[in-house]
């Protein structure tokens, strides 16, 4: 069963496809997605039953001035006025990962012990561009358990350079050696 939220991300998936605007579409819905991401208490008034449907408009209307293609706009208002404002950001995910497969990109995120420069993500995106041919975009996560390295995952494929990994493997094969 199609949840509604995958209905709403479909809906505006067409209407991109229709006027051959797919990338143009993903890459504001990605910046709306950024911002609420940052902004929970956005969200959360985005949700309000407090609010009337020409106060979440004009406030969606500020909040989302630099948005130039309107049915974007129009969509985050159809979204929000019908009281469903609290799935938006799960409706933005759900379109932004079906645009990105017609776009042929994938998403993944990088496991790193500290943060990623910009420069250091794009030269993983471009080694990982050229190894399997989808353009690649990461994102950058703290986990402090890979003691160095990084850990890349994308869907179900991971990539794992961590000191963690390498100790694991070393481990294992000691405990190998032991039993044998």
């Amino acid at each position: 069963m199609e949840s509604l939220q995958s209905r709403y991300a479909s809906s505006l998936l067409s209407l991109a496809i229709e006027e051959k605007k797919v990338k143009e579409y993903l890459e504001e819905v990605t910046k709306v997605k950024e911002i609420l991401g940052e902004n929970k208490d956005l969200v959360h008034l985005l949700s309000s039953y407090f609010l009337s449907r020409e106060e979440l408009n004009s406030t969606i209307d500020k909040v989302f001035s630099f948005i130039k293609n309107e049915y974007v706009k129009d969509f985050i208002k159809v979204v929000c006025t019908s009281r469903r404002g609290y799935m938006i950001e799960s409706i933005l995910r759900e379109f932004i990962k079906e645009a990105s497969l017609l776009e042929n990109i994938v998403e993944g995120t990088v496991y790193s012990t500290s943060p990623l420069t910009k420069e250091e993500i794009k030269s993983l995106e471009v080694a990982l561009e050229k190894k399997d041919g989808y353009k690649t975009k990461l994102i950058n996560k703290i986990d402090p358990s890979l003691i160095g390295g990084i850990k890349i995952v994308i869907n179900d494929k991971i990539i794992d350079r961590s000191m963690k990994s390498a100790l694991d493997d070393i481990k294992k094969k000691i405990l190998e050696g032991e039993n044998s």
